[in-house]
């Protein structure tokens, strides 16, 4: 299906099957690398007239093979692939309409115009960062008067994008492999902007608070209790610190010889935490995810107004609430 076309002058030829001074237009879109096909395709100069069929048959060829290694645990991008898929969409797009109305009185764009605005779609579907995807492009082609259609295009596709999948696909991708992580637009979830810091708190046995100097066997119950990575120590209802679950069994490895674990007393001075960061317990979500999500704090401590301890936030709470909250969403569509 490939046809061998005259090299523009400036370009390196791409034989592949072809005579010297001519060009394999399929082989170059596909095996010259993703790059270098699309500057032609954005290219404002029709350097090659592509062949529709043969467009056809990259697409076709690429999206087949970008979709079956998306979910391979091997290192690669999407950025660019998307990018390259969305540019021969938007050129096949580009060359339907020149075909079907030829007349120039009509004024249609060159077909490198529409190869930015299917790679901007594109884009806009997969990552949904509507402003980078915007200046990208617009630098990629260097003329801002493209900026005002790119920005028509993506808030087309994002809405198309959202009436599909809620999420992007680096999103769609974690979950259907079950890995966790924090949305950081959260707090903008309906039901959820206004959920206090107190109503996030873990749930604590009583053997988890723990004092400044506990007995070996307190420390013990309380690594047995719950699996809590993170512990209060807690004196006169204040929280002193946190202590780490990984030192806390360290420190009970080294004291289990003792005779009498229930009065051996462990000193937590040397493995605590005195300064954690701290949360009132109304602050809102919408205050208090960025902390998670920008500072990558994995637990805060919550506090009332006079100082007293009311619980503890993590990163795993956070979660749980968000996922409890989409299944109630849910359950409440349904009926």
């Amino acid at each position: 299906l490939a046809q061998c076309l005259e090299t523009p002058k400036g370009m390196m030829e791409f034989n592949m099957q072809c005579p010297e001074t001519k060009s394999n237009e399929v082989g170059f879109l596909l095996f010259k690398g993703p790059e270098e096909a699309l500057k032609l395709l954005y290219s404002p100069n029709e350097v090659f007239d592509f062949d529709p069929l043969q467009l056809l048959v990259v697409l076709l060829s690429y999206f087949g093979l970008n979709a079956c290694m998306m979910g391979l645990a091997v290192p690669m991008g999407a950025f660019i692939p998307n990018m390259f898929i969305g540019a021969i969409v938007g050129r096949l797009i580009g060359q339907a309409l020149h075909m079907f109305h030829p007349d120039p009185a009509l004024g249609f764009a060159r077909e490198g115009f529409y190869s930015l605005l299917g790679s901007g779609a594109m884009l806009t579907g997969s990552i949904r960062q509507n402003l980078a995807i915007v200046v990208f492009l617009t630098e990629c082609v260097q003329d801002l008067n493209l900026a005002v259609p790119l920005i028509v295009t993506i808030f087309i596709a994002e809405k198309v994008a959202k009436s599909l999948a809620e999420e992007g696909l680096d999103e769609e991708l974690m979950a259907r492999k079950g890995v966790r992580y924090l949305n950081p637009d959260l707090s903008q979830e309906r039901g959820m902007m206004f959920i206090r810091a107190e109503q996030l708190c873990d749930t604590l046995p009583a053997s988890a608070e723990l004092a400044k100097e506990p007995s070996v066997a307190e420390v013990n119950r309380a690594l047995q209790d719950c699996s809590l990575q993170t512990f209060p120590v807690i004196s006169k209802g204040r929280c002193l610190g946190l202590v780490k679950r990984k030192r806390l069994e360290d420190l009970v490895d080294k004291g289990s010889a003792v005779p009498n674990p229930e009065q051996a007393k462990l000193n937590l001075d040397r493995i605590l935490d005195t300064a954690p960061f701290t949360l009132l317990q109304n602050m809102p979500l919408l205050r208090l995810l960025p902390l998670f999500t920008r500072l990558d704090i994995k637990v805060a401590c919550v506090v009332s107004h006079t100082g007293e301890f009311v619980g503890l936030i993590s990163r795993d709470a956070l979660i749980d609430a968000e996922l409890h909250h989409k299944e109630s969403r849910e359950e409440g569509e349904s009926d």
